[in-house]
Formats: structure tokens, C-alpha cells, sequence
């Protein structure tokens, strides 16, 4: 089958997150199947078992949250990246303020023993560019 024609089916929600939690941003998915989301705007990140429910929430210093990723020598290590430029969005959380607080900026690490999986690597070229 090509991409031309391939097609989604069985198509579901997975989650809902309340606009007081802020927005799901980067997501990585561990060993377990479990679905890892960090929260633009939410101060954290989300582990959500396969079927959607929280199985675990962990607050991070930072306002802006930006992506999850598991890293190390055996995928034990999560990463989390955050923004440090404040980004007010109509979308913000009710009582979120753009003007006040530590929005992020540094690169945090935690080891909670959970494992991850590896990412698919991406091949990405630039139009007419050669491949070696």
C-alpha cells in the first residue's frame, strides 16, 4: 500500500485535558505503552496510561513546559524542555499570567526508573539535495 492511499480508521479520543491544566505540547510514549505529555502553560508533565486515565503527574519549576523525551544509556532518563520567553496565547489557562513568573528556559532531567523506547530516527532532505 502507498502513502497516497492509506487511510486512518478506528479514529478516538484519546484524552481530554481541561483548559485549567494548560495544553498537551511534546509527547514521547515509554516501554509500557504509556503516552507522556508535557503541559504548555500547565507547570508539568502527564503520564497517561493506554487508555487515557492519569497514571501520574509531575510538576516541573517551569510555567511552559515543551516536549518529553526519554534519553541515557537505558532510556531511563527523562528529559523535559521548557520555554523562557513567555508565549500568551488566547488559549491560556484562566488565571495564568504571561507577565509574571518563571516561564522556563533550562533542560531538566529526573530518573524515576521508567523506561522509554527509542525514537524513530527521520531522514529529512532539502528539495534537490543528493543523498550520499
Amino acid at each position: 500500500m502507498t502513502l497516497a492511499k492509506a487511510a486512518l480508521s478506528n479514529r478516538r479520543v484519546f484524552v481530554r485535558v481541561p483548559g485549567s491544566k494548560g495544553l498537551p505540547d511534546g509527547l514521547t510514549v515509554d516501554a509500557a505503552g504509556f503516552v507522556w505529555s508535557a503541559q504548555w502553560y500547565g507547570k508539568c508533565i502527564v503520564r497517561y496510561d493506554p487508555d487515557g486515565r492519569i497514571e501520574r503527574e509531575i510538576e516541573t519549576p517551569a510555567k511552559q513546559t515543551s516536549s518529553v523525551a526519554f534519553g541515557g544509556p537505558e532510556l531511563t532518563d527523562i528529559f523535559i524542555t521548557t520555554a523562557a520567553k513567555s508565549e500568551p496565547l488566547p488559549v491560556m489557562p484562566p488565571g495564568y499570567d504571561p507577565l509574571n513568573g518563571f516561564f522556563g528556559g533550562p533542560l531538566y532531567r529526573i530518573r524515576l526508573g521508567v523506561q522509554g523506547k527509542p525514537e524513530f530516527k527521520t531522514k529529512i532532505l532539502r528539495l534537490g539535495a543528493r543523498t550520499c
